[in-house]
């Protein structure tokens, strides 16, 4: 399966039922309380509901690149325009420049757009400052929270001198490497 130059096979995913998966992908994100309806989450009514909009507008994006995939038109524009979500998190009148938080880690990414906006050497300085100072080798090393290790993955690619800025496709982007040569070593716990 193809989108774009995005192939399933480059992530190695094959040997599953992709209608049934794409069924079971909508299922789960359809009929989200609020936000189904509304294309928010009330902050009044349900704790932690930008952090909720932003990842469930990023599920409806796959859904729909999964739709793309199975040339289901009606279901890839839903979901697309659903995906759409995030824009009602911002508001321009008081948008926050230049306050990045590390710790949240659905930003993760935002350090590396400078990239696609023609800007590397903004990246590459970002990063780095990141790098510097918002990690060290002490038991409050990171600077959120851990969640299911994306701080430290965050913090090893971005070491190694790259990151995959949208985790639905196989693509990487170039950021500054801490070091001159990066092997992987292989780790079992018994």
């Amino acid at each position: 399966m193809e989108v774009g130059s995005c192939r399933l096979s480059d992530k190695k995913i094959r040997g599953f039922d992709a209608e049934l998966a794409f069924e079971a992908m909508k299922k789960r994100v359809e009929n989200i309380q609020y936000y189904s309806n509304l294309g928010f989450i009330p902050a009044d009514k349900v704790g932690g509901s930008v952090s909720m909009v932003m990842e469930y507008a990023y599920n409806d994006w796959s859904v729909a690149q999964m739709a793309r995939l199975l040339n289901k038109t009606d279901d890839y524009n839903d979901f697309t325009y659903r995906a759409q979500s995030y824009k009602n998190m911002f508001d321009s009148s008081i948008g926050l420049i230049g306050q990045y938080a590390h710790g949240n880690e659905p930003s993760h990414h935002m350090a590396y757009l400078y990239n696609y906006a023609g800007v590397p050497w903004k990246t590459q300085a970002i990063v780095y400052e990141i790098l510097e100072t918002m990690y060290d080798d002490q038991p409050d090393g990171l600077s959120g929270n851990e969640d299911c290790g994306q701080m430290s993955a965050w913090y090893i690619l971005s070491a190694m001198g790259f990151y995959q800025v949208c985790p639905g496709t196989p693509e990487y982007i170039i950021g500054t490497p801490m070091f001159d040569k990066s092997e992987r070593q292989m780790c079992f716990v018994y």
